[in-house]
């Protein structure tokens, strides 16, 4: 609905509040929301600190961050669409995962919904003797720790001393891949991709058992970006604006850029390098960065346009086996792994001809006895990525 969320945090004198505020498109704030366009989120407990936001497909908000008290632990709030706390998720609104509560480090910092509704949340826990590594979590859908994944619910990646979070993607057969920083005591900090299986252990066939450590220091905290055939843009936020490309297993991809990498030197020297990367709906990507004016007089905010290069091709016709193709009526195709909760029917023109909600099974089905004969695009899609097929229609 073109409406924006924003999230942010105040303190009263005595303890962190989180607000989360939501505008209608014009900019104006939407007073259907919460009180007069907002809420205060000052009886989760004591001090909270919201870090991400994310609006579900039913209008509902999660909110991650987390709750102190004696210690910080991740903490999850989920809101109904007209602001006000629903009570059905967690305890009365609220899930708490706890790491150790021997420490005051717990920070969640993002978070991923699978299709299933399962929620998925990440961030930093401090282990006495050791410095910050990062965690991950799953809740299923009503708030509960969901047992299962990793060891009782949680995941600590074994790595540096001092490392941080910022992304999480879902890959179509369940894993998950996390971005961020690591860095051991005394040493830079690289940018990290890091690989989880479906059930919250470390993928170790990716990169170097499980972490994709990219060879160049001063990574850090920039946010990623995931293209369309999964393949993973990773910035460098210190000196040149600098990214990289992951392959699916974790090596870097060389056909992108030089060597796997771009960099524009160009660029003022004293820029804090590839602060964050976007993916436009054309699939080029968008490195932000800062850099000093011409009259070195101060900072000012930089934007830089790439092409996407070449991206796997098997994403667009063979990650989605349909069958028959070319058929006469019905299609038929495999939704048990890949969980897509939407497909669209396009014709070559481009422009949405269906669109309809899918179920989890191994035989799914997609009608087009209605449409005349030709060539049509399917367009498989859940929260976090989509895929696009061919189809001809005889």
């Amino acid at each position: 609905d073109d409406k924006i969320i924003l999230y942010s945090r105040k303190s009263n004198g005595t303890a962190w509040i989180s607000s989360v505020i939501r505008f209608l498109p014009n900019g104006q704030l939407d007073n259907s929301f919460g009180t007069n366009g907002q809420i205060d989120l000052i009886n989760i407990q004591n001090s909270y600190i919201s870090e991400c936001v994310k609006q579900l497909s039913d209008g509902k908000i999660l909110v991650v961050g987390n709750t102190s008290s004696s210690y910080n632990q991740f903490t999850v709030v989920r809101l109904n669409s007209n602001g006000s706390i629903d009570t059905s998720f967690g305890v009365n609104g609220k899930a708490e995962v706890p790491f150790d509560s021997n420490t005051a480090e717990e920070q969640a910092t993002c978070l991923v919904v699978l299709p299933n509704g399962s929620i998925v949340v990440g961030g930093i826990i401090g282990i006495n003797g050791i410095g910050k590594r990062i965690a991950l979590t799953k809740l299923n859908s009503n708030g509960v720790l969901d047992t299962t994944f990793g060891t009782n619910g949680k995941t600590v990646s074994p790595y540096g001393t001092d490392d941080f979070i910022t992304n999480i993607y879902l890959l179509n057969n369940g894993s998950i891949i996390t971005t961020g920083r690591v860095q051991n005591q005394g040493a830079y900090s690289r940018s990290v991709a890091i690989k989880y299986n479906s059930n919250g252990i470390l993928d170790t066939t990716y990169g170097i058992n499980g972490f994709s450590v990219l060879p160049i220091y001063d990574g850090g905290d920039g946010f990623s970006a995931q293209q369309v055939d999964g393949k993973i843009l990773l910035p460098v936020i210190s000196g040149f604006p600098t990214v990289f490309r992951l392959n699916l297993n974790g090596t870097i991809d060389t056909t992108f850029g030089t060597n796997g990498y771009y960099r524009n030197t160009a660029i003022n020297n004293d820029s804090s390098g590839a602060n964050s990367v976007a993916i436009q709906a054309d699939n080029k990507i968008l490195l932000a960065t800062t850099s000093l004016n011409s009259d070195n007089s101060g900072l000012c905010s930089v934007v830089l346009r790439l092409n996407p290069g070449v991206l796997k091709t098997a994403t667009f016709s063979n990650e989605i086996n349909l069958f028959p193709n070319p058929t006469n009526n019905e299609v038929y195709f495999d939704n048990s792994t890949n969980l897509f909760s939407t497909v669209s029917v396009f014709n070559t023109l481009g422009q949405e001809l269906k669109k309809s909600v899918l179920g989890f099974s191994n035989n799914e089905t997609i009608n087009l006895s209605n449409y005349q004969n030709g060539v049509y695009f399917l367009k498989f899609s859940n929260e976090n990525s989509s895929v696009t097929s061919k189809i001809i229609k005889q």
